[in-house]
């Protein structure tokens, strides 16, 4: 074995290491915040946003940059009082689970913080980059706010979802089209 794929692999165990290790640190504070907001039963979801920060953070570059900025931004979605998920619902109907349910509602508020990110986006220079960041925040956003979903019904996750999905999807083509028009 030459001493150029050894220096290769050690390479690639270091950030691996690094990746873990913050991956790690925003894992806790996920779990951390879970266990707050909604209960003992969403803290396993941390493990999404762990397994999605290490692999971003271990490929490095526009994809690392965006997941931690989506990550940022599913902690606000994972701090969304249900009161604002579920606004027709009274308190003590949310308190038994029995409510009724509004998945609009969860896809605005997707596209809300979808497009509130679109605040803390990396600026990319090339468009492969550009595209590279929309996913990691994206990615990042997704692993993070998948607790928030836990406490939800099928029809919210899935509105709450799509709705970051939609968000991110339209800040993506909304930069990508300002870059354009400065450079015309």
């Amino acid at each position: 074995m030459s001493s150029s794929s050894e220096a290769l692999r050690a390479y690639e165990w270091g950030r691996a290491r690094v990746a873990s290790a913050r991956a790690l640190v925003f894992a806790s504070i996920v779990a951390v915040v879970s266990l707050v907001v909604i209960g003992r039963s969403s803290v396993p979801f941390a493990l999404a946003s762990f397994a999605a920060l290490a692999f971003a953070g271990w490929r490095g570059g526009a994809l690392s940059r965006g997941a931690m900025r989506g990550a940022l931004g599913g902690l606000v979605a994972l701090a969304l009082p249900m009161s604002f998920l579920r606004p027709c619902c009274d308190a003590t109907m949310i308190a038994s689970g029995s409510c009724c349910t509004m998945p609009s509602m969860c896809g605005v508020s997707g596209i809300v913080l979808g497009l509130a990110m679109a605040l803390v986006w990396p600026r990319e220079k090339s468009r492969r980059d550009h595209l590279l960041a929309g996913a990691g925040v994206a990615l990042g956003a997704l692993s993070v706010a998948s607790a928030r979903c836990s406490g939800l019904f099928i029809g919210e996750s899935v509105g709450l979802a799509l709705g970051l999905l939609a968000g991110v999807a339209a800040s993506t083509l909304a930069r990508t089209l300002m870059s354009r028009a400065r450079r015309a």
